[in-house]
């Protein structure tokens, strides 16, 4: 369902997005989306401003490119979401950003800061094949579901990696007294055996 004209205030001499059109500044203050929004493959010229708007269906921004910074903070998704294949080119902020439906980042192209921190994923927020060309922050981010970065890229210094939940503790084992091996350790005499000492023969009778 496209989104009603009324709900968009155009600038810059630019019409109301239509799927795949070009949109300069936007800003959506505290609206309410029902249905679902659709952006497949739009593209944003200027600052996309969605902080505080509720999407209460289904949200889909496959392909889209954001060509100015992409502002979600304070967005609820309530439906099912989606990002695949979309691209951030300065920067993408979806700081405390609620998503209770599913969220589907795959093979999204992150540049600039990707802003997580605060946000909460109550289903499954899959990253596949993501890539992240700058600073991704996700601290405090709540992920209830399942979570999935699997083949995700970070070029970036090891700050920049996304992470489901705080980093676990090294699996390598630390040095430790381990258990000394059979060579290490002297055997132990099978019961009713006469232990001596190597070398020495069978004692002699008296």
């Amino acid at each position: 369902m496209s989104l009603p004209p009324q709900q968009w205030q155009p600038s810059l001499g630019q019409r109301p997005l239509r799927g795949g059109g070009l949109l300069g500044r936007r800003t959506v203050p505290r609206v309410v989306l029902s249905g679902e929004a659709r952006f497949d493959g739009a593209m944003f010229a200027g600052v996309a401003r969605f902080g505080e708007t509720a999407f209460s269906g289904p949200a889909r921004f496959d392909g889209a490119t954001f060509s100015g910074p992409a502002r979600f903070g304070r967005a609820t998704f309530s439906g099912r979401t989606r990002f695949s294949q979309a691209t951030f080119t300065s920067g993408a902020g979806l700081r405390d950003t609620a998503f209770s439906g599913e969220a589907r980042f795959s093979e999204t192209a992150f540049s600039g800061t990707a802003q997580f921190k605060g946000a909460t994923f109550s289903e499954a927020a899959l990253f596949g094949g993501a890539t992240f060309s700058g600073t991704a922050r996700s601290g405090s981010a709540r992920f209830s579901g399942t979570a999935r970065f699997r083949s995700a890229a970070s070029p970036g210094p090891p700050s920049s990696t996304v992470r489901a939940s705080p980093v676990p503790p090294s699996s390598a084992r630390p040095p430790s007294s381990a258990t000394p091996t059979s060579a290490e350790r002297p055997s132990e005499a099978e019961p009713g055996s006469t232990r001596r000492p190597s070398g020495v023969g069978p004692a002699s009778a008296v």
